[in-house]
């Protein structure tokens, strides 16, 4: 009889104490900014292949100097400018089942971050009549991205709140303290979407880029009471 009592005993805080623990209430809600990109990052990539690697190492070197005028010209920034990545590798082709060597491969890499983004279009045409291999897509970013953050985060608790609210207030409880509180930021849907305008009229190509949605996800739990 008292292995039972003290069998009781032992239970009956759990027990207790998984029904408190079972009184919450969780609300999931989002929020968002739409706001304008006020930067850009650009990668290009210069390219030769041949026998004299000197040679093509003085092509792509005066090409890289042809671009980085160019960025200047369009008020980039020295610490916006990396050219540092460079390789050299050989060079192959298959003909008839047999791999043929057809030189040296040289090429360089450059990334540009651009501030102004009305100097886009004067540096995509100044870009185009260069030697460039390879001109990637532009990505438009947020130089105070962490502040959009915030204020997403802060619609997305507040979104949290009045869902809860409704939701006690729909099943007859008392809405209690915040017990846990979980966050997702997300940096956009996607890509911002660029337009080229009067590409064939203006001296410099139009280009407009759209808003970015940068938004969070919130989780609330509170405890709630009858």
């Amino acid at each position: 009889m008292r292995t039972v009592t003290l069998l009781l005993a032992l239970c009956l805080p759990l027990a207790s104490q998984a029904e408190d623990t079972a009184r919450f209430l969780e609300a999931s809600a989002t929020g968002w900014v739409d706001a304008a990109p006020d930067m850009l990052s650009l990668d290009l990539s210069l390219q030769a292949t041949g026998d004299d690697v000197d040679k093509l190492q003085r092509g792509i070197e005066r090409t890289a100097k042809q671009v980085l005028a160019a960025a200047r010209e369009q008020g980039v920034a020295e610490a916006d400018i990396n050219s540092s990545r460079a390789s050299v590798r050989p060079e192959y082709e298959w003909q008839d089942g047999k791999r043929l060597y057809r030189g040296q491969t040289v090429q360089r890499g450059i990334s540009i971050v651009l501030r102004d983004l009305e100097r886009y279009g004067p540096l995509l045409q100044a870009l185009s009549r260069l030697d460039i291999h390879e001109l990637g897509e532009p990505r438009p970013g947020h130089s105070k991205l962490v502040a959009l953050q915030l204020d997403a985060m802060e619609q997305a608790l507040a979104n949290a709140r009045t869902k809860a609210e409704r939701m006690a207030n729909t099943l007859g409880v008392t809405l209690g303290e915040v017990i846990s509180a979980r966050e997702r930021l997300d940096n956009g849907a996607g890509p911002m979407a660029a337009r080229m305008l009067g590409m064939e009229s203006a001296p410099a190509p139009n280009i407009q880029f759209g808003k970015q949605r940068v938004s969070a996800a919130v989780t609330l739990r509170y405890s709630i009471t009858d």
